[in-house]
């Protein structure tokens, strides 16, 4: 879906995509509140029905008699498993139960940038270099590589995984080539983690 109509999605909006309705009937507000007790500010319910929205193939209709409702649950659990796997606290002295510790880590390991692992694949000779000449990776204001570190809801990582993510939202790479932490700050960090 095309972003400003992505950027509308609000809850319990009639304008809302089928899909976006769908999920909606299957985690309210007040059930996200509950599997999610624990959940960094960052991560919103709205963003998580603006990433439904990204991609309205997730929870669709089916025409060939399938009960999309039923699917649509099954889906949407799978995909909150895999949140929890990547963001959740898995501490066992939380009143809650793991299944309800996810979304809690926004950014890996706090912000990330301690480690030049996440600049991999940044060299100039980087195979995604020879396609148009652009370096692949983008550069901080002091020359280094910028850092590629896990961010979202699926702690995306490495410049191979930010670029076909880029082009997937924007259309163009460079987008979160040069401004990663977009997977942190905005709707991207719900949407990232479906796309994934």
């Amino acid at each position: 879906l095309d972003n400003k109509l992505v950027e509308q999605v609000t809850p319990g909006n009639q304008a809302n995509p089928a899909n976006v309705k769908r999920v909606e009937g299957i985690v309210s507000q007040q059930k996200w509140d509950y599997f999610f007790p624990e959940i960094n500010p960052g991560y919103t319910y709205t963003n998580f029905l603006r990433g439904v929205a990204k991609f309205p193939s997730f929870c669709a209709d089916y025409s060939d008699g399938r009960n999309a409702d039923q699917i649509c649950r099954r889906v949407v659990a799978a995909f909150f498993a895999h949140v929890v796997q990547e963001t959740g606290n898995h501490s066992a002295s939380s009143p809650n139960p793991k299944w309800r510790q996810g979304l809690t880590a926004l950014r890996e390991g706090g912000d990330g940038n301690g480690s030049a692992a996440y600049t991999s694949g940044c060299d100039d000779a980087n195979w995604q270099k020879l396609f148009d000449g652009t370096l692949a990776c983008g550069k901080t204001p002091d020359g280094k590589w910028i850092s590629y570190y896990g961010r979202g809801a699926h702690q995306i990582s490495y410049i191979f995984n930010y670029a076909p993510l880029s082009l997937a939202i924007y259309g163009d790479r460079a987008v979160l080539r040069d401004n990663p932490d977009l997977v942190a700050s905005t709707w991207l960090n719900m949407a990232s983690a479906l796309y994934f």
